[in-house]
């Protein structure tokens, strides 16, 4: 959406695993899939930030790092109980 409102340029999507010419979002169906885009933003929003770019606000990498860590716990607990 950021890119929607010009906040970011559409060449950005690269750093996270997405098609540049497309606006698609990425396949959010599965836990896997769920996981997959979280470490995607937080490996390459460092790198992105590094290029010069401005840090993502909403949602900040350090809040989807804490939802992420929160899904990791519950889903290990949800393990356990099985």
């Amino acid at each position: 959406m950021a890119i929607d409102r010009e906040v970011y340029p559409a060449s950005v999507r690269g750093y996270y695993g997405l098609p540049i010419d497309s606006d698609g979002l990425s396949n959010l169906k599965s836990e896997a899939d769920k996981l997959t885009a979280a470490q995607n933003i937080l490996t390459s929003e460092a790198d992105r930030v590094a290029a010069g770019g401005a840090p993502m606000v909403n949602p900040s990498a350090a809040g989807v790092e804490a939802g992420l860590n929160q899904f990791k716990t519950l889903q290990q607990t949800q393990s356990q109980l099985k």
